[in-house]
């Protein structure tokens, strides 16, 4: 997966989320389930099961962020392990004076890798 099918996913996950955001500011500080009892009764079924539905869905959706939190999460230590094994620097940048940012150096060259 390339960089750019990420950004779009990280893009695509913002904007649902965002979209929650917003209708869930909308429907004001009423609990879900209370609004849906006081919907009108022919609708009441349909509301059960799309709640049960939207539980399901962010359970799944949990489930998927902490894979997705390991997955980068090894992919950075990887990262780190090959910066520091190629270049013999911490793969951790550090911040100077004036904001920029540098690597430090080790005792630890390519030649001994």
């Amino acid at each position: 997966m390339t960089s750019q099918q990420l950004q779009q996913i990280i893009d695509a996950k913002r904007s649902k989320c965002t979209d929650i955001e917003r209708q869930t500011l909308a429907l004001g500080n009423t609990p879900l389930p209370e609004q849906a009892r006081s919907a009108d009764p022919s609708v009441l079924p349909e509301l059960e099961q799309l709640h049960t539905s939207l539980l399901a869905k962010a359970d799944q959706a949990q489930e998927y962020n902490a894979v997705n939190s390991k997955i980068v999460h090894r992919s950075q230590q990887s990262v780190r392990d090959l910066i520091h094994l190629i270049s013999g620097m911490d793969a951790e940048l550090l911040s100077g004076n004036q904001g920029q940012t540098m690597a430090s150096a080790k005792e630890t060259a390519i030649a001994k890798a």
